[in-house]
């Protein structure tokens, strides 16, 4: 069952802030030590590429819906998202950025759907090497992925 290769099971909680829930989750399934890569890959690689980091970013994506910190309306599915890992240039060097968009934009009562727009919201892939499910980034990370997919659902809501 879910993401996590049916190793764990989901908590079911209420909306609450994603740091409870997140903790909750990971203390009720006694994963706190293991790394998030090997949760969600069944591996760790030694040097992530871009498309294991939209893998596990995927599958945080579908647990932060499972445990309820994000709602998505009717219409809407966790297949609906795209999510890109992509390299940008800063001035402090090379960092990673996962852009999330909506594969087709939907509106209750419309004869047909149309085609996704140009909008997507870019966010910092902030897991540490290394980072366990209990890792403090973990809940910060799921916090922007969670912004972010309710900026892109505001009209959809």
């Amino acid at each position: 069952m879910g993401s996590g290769k049916g190793k764990a099971r989901r908590a079911q909680t209420q909306n609450a802030p994603t740091n409870k829930n997140w903790g909750k989750f990971v203390e009720d399934s006694r994963i706190s030590s293991t790394n998030v890569y090997q949760y969600y890959l069944g591996y760790v690689p030694l040097y992530p590429s871009m498309k294991e980091h939209e893998k596990v970013t995927q599958e945080l994506f579908k647990d932060a819906v499972d445990l309820r910190m994000v709602k998505l309306p009717p219409l809407y599915g966790i297949e609906s998202f795209k999510f890109a890992a992509v390299e940008k240039q800063t001035l402090r060097g090379v960092s990673t950025k996962i852009e999330i968009s909506l594969k087709r934009r939907l509106r209750a009562g419309a004869a047909n759907a149309f085609k996704g727009d140009s909008e997507l919201v870019s966010i910092p892939y902030k897991l540490v090497d290394g980072a366990t499910m209990a890792d403090p980034g973990v809940p910060v990370f799921l916090n922007r992925l969670v912004t972010a997919v309710d900026y892109l659902l505001m009209e959809a809501k």
